[in-house]
Order: C-alpha cells, then structure tokens, then sequence
C-alpha cells in the first residue's frame, strides 16, 4: 500500500507540471511585478513552482521534509518581503532561502535526468527543459542576491532595473546569460559578479552539449532493436 501511494505521489509525469509551473512563473514577473495583485499572483505562481518541484523530486522522507521547509520558509518570506519593502535583512534571508530550494530542485532533477535508463520518454524531456528553465533562475537569484548585498555589482541601463521589484531584470539577465546572446544593457561591474555570469554561460551551453549526448545514447540502444 506504501508503495502504491508513492507511486501516486512521484513520477515523471511530474515533471511537466513542473515545466508548466515554471513557464508561467516567468510570464508572470514581468507582467505583472509592478503591481500589488500582480505580487499576489506572482507568490501563487511560486507554490505552484514549490509543489511541482517537491514532486517532481521527492525520492526519500529526508528529501521530501527538508524540501517542504525550505519551500515554506522561502514562500513565507516572500510575502513579508512584499509587506515590509525595504528591509534589506528580510530581503537577503527571502533571496537566499529561495537560492537554496531552486539550487537543490536543480541539482536533484538534473541528476534523475542524467542517471536515469530506458528510454527518452516525453517526460524526460520535459523534465529536461525545466532543469534548464530552472538554471537560469537559480542564476538569477544568484545575481540580485549578490546585488543586493552588494549594490552596484551590476550596471544596468535598462529601465527593468527602475521597477519597485527588479527580479524581473535580473530574470531577464540571467537568461540573456545562460544562452550568451548579452544584449548588454545589463553588466557585471565587479569581479565576483563577472564570475558569476561567465560561469552561468559555460553551464549554459555545457548542459545542452551534454544533454544532446545524453540523448543521443539513449536512443541508439533503442533503435538497434
């Protein structure tokens, strides 16, 4: 019976709920970060990405325990982040909470991604995707987490920036990074903030490399059948 419902509570199939989760969280910071119902909204979209994640990696009790904790504390402190604007302690304890779990969802479904055997299902692919959706956001919070306890590690020309919540900026940063398109508008200004964009760009371009090898070696298996 214990089996069965973990049966229910994880699999693969997860993974496009994610992939869903994340995409609409990423249309919904630019839309709609400037205003208070859009921020209500915004938080809704990020239990959405929380939940999905949680099932998307839930593997042992340990995993599953320490994974709701963090999505509770980062979903908390985010909402207080929004009430209280402009305490910069409550702000780096939200950033870095939210680092934390989108740094470990990463970590633990690029390693199901990459260890896993069978076949490319459609699902493994969606589960693909969002470990690269997922990349460029742990990057993002990476950049205003570093911003914010250091203001002006970044030079930015961009009117994002102006914006009572700037994540979106640094979303946009983060992505325009991961695929090394640098448009230019956003910079690094110091060395550590130059670090981390470099190497947000090599993990761009590695993960797909690796990833199209990946798949590539488990199709020929199938298609010697």
């Amino acid at each position: 019976m214990t089996h069965q419902v973990r049966n229910i509570w994880h699999g693969q199939e997860y993974y496009r709920y994610l992939l869903w989760a994340l995409v609409v969280l990423l249309l919904i910071y630019p839309l709609m970060a400037d205003w208070l119902i859009g921020r209500l909204i915004e938080q809704l979209g990020t239990v959405g990405v929380l939940v999905t994640g949680i099932l998307a990696i839930y593997k042992t009790r340990r995993q599953i325990v320490f994974a709701v904790l963090v999505a509770l504390v980062t979903l908390l402190l985010g909402m207080a982040h929004f009430k209280f604007i402009g305490m910069s302690g409550l702000t780096l304890a939200w950033l870095i909470s939210a680092l934390v779990f989108f740094a470990s969802v990463t970590w633990v479904l690029a390693r199901d991604i990459f260890t896993s055997r069978g076949t490319a299902t459609s699902d493994l692919l969606y589960g693909a995707v969002s470990v690269y959706l997922l990349i460029g956001l742990t990057f993002a919070n990476v950049h205003i987490l570093l911003e914010t306890a250091t203001p002006g590690s970044y030079h930015c020309q961009s009117t994002q920036c102006d914006a009572a919540n700037p994540m979106s900026a640094y979303i946009y940063f983060s992505f325009v990074t991961l695929t090394t398109m640098g448009y230019g508008d956003i910079t690094p200004a110091t060395r550590i903030a130059g670090m981390f964009s470099y190497m947000e760009a090599i993990t761009g371009q590695m993960y797909v490399a690796i990833l199209m090898a990946r798949l590539v070696g488990m199709h020929i298996p199938q298609s010697e059948k």
